[in-house]
């Protein structure tokens, strides 16, 4: 059996081979292998820095904002507002009504529900219980332009030869940011603070240019705490850098604190 086998494999291999002589040889394409450029030796933290840079006052958006923690989802529309270095103004409504209210400014963060009647007030310190080291209003305001939230220093470093990317580590936290090929835009940042367990994560899509500068359309926060994950994905849409009038932060005498 085993030499019936044989001869008639012999047999195929023949007819194959005299058909090839006739016909022109179908060669089986191997897909190429990706190449990886190495990370020009002209990219420097400082270049980064120089790329990122945006000369503002004030930044204004409408967003879609979709929200979930493993036990909840919603979706908002809300209006964001950011006056450089002194606050944070959010609006957040469902079918045109405003339900809640968001202030920040320099020294703490402070909600207002409207369904509630009631609001909060917590300070940055507060954050660090959370995050693992103290954020400040800046900070925030450069996560969402898709900016570092650290100032250039001599922490920063280049963190991998193939990917255009910076590390900044000290004794209370490690930030990772990642480019894109032409050092323009942020794809996406890593911030962990001292408990380890504890990170977030933002992720920048589709870039938007307004003036000479480029903001992301898209930004993904992913934030865990030990097994608790809470993701924010943020979908921003008329954009500006005009300047707005002061927005209203009184919070209703008959509103309660919580």
């Amino acid at each position: 059996m085993l030499k019936i086998k044989i001869i008639g494999t012999l047999c195929m291999m023949i007819v194959l081979f005299s058909e090839c002589k006739s016909k022109k040889m179908m060669v089986a394409e191997i897909p190429k292998a990706e190449v990886i450029e190495p990370v020009p030796d002209i990219f420097a933290p400082s270049m980064v820095f120089k790329n990122l840079s945006i000369n503002w006052t004030h930044f204004s958006a409408k967003a879609k904002i979709n929200y979930e923690d493993g036990e909840e989802e919603l979706s908002t529309d809300a209006v964001v507002k950011i006056e450089k270095d002194k606050n944070i103004w959010l609006s957040i409504s469902k079918f045109g009504i405003e339900g809640a209210r968001i202030f920040m400014d320099v020294d703490s963060i402070t909600i207002i529900s409207k369904i509630e009647r009631s609001y909060s007030v917590m300070a940055w310190s507060e954050l660090a219980s959370i995050a693992g080291v103290t954020l400040s209003l800046n900070q925030v305001q450069m996560l969402l332009l898709a900016r570092p939230i650290y100032d250039l220093d001599s922490n920063y470093q280049i963190l991998s030869d193939t990917v255009p990317s910076l590390l900044r580590k000290d004794a209370k936290s490690r930030y990772e940011i990642v480019l894109d090929k032409s050092f323009t835009y942020l794809l996406n940042s890593f911030f962990v603070g001292e408990k380890n367990e504890i990170y977030l994560q933002v992720n920048y899509e589709n870039q938007i240019k307004l003036g000479q500068y480029l903001f992301a359309n898209v930004v993904n926060l992913t934030a865990k705490n030990g097994m608790d994950i809470l993701k924010v994905n943020m979908i921003l849409n008329d954009l500006s850098l005009s300047i707005f009038d002061p927005m209203p932060t009184t919070i209703p005498s008959t509103f309660k604190r919580k």
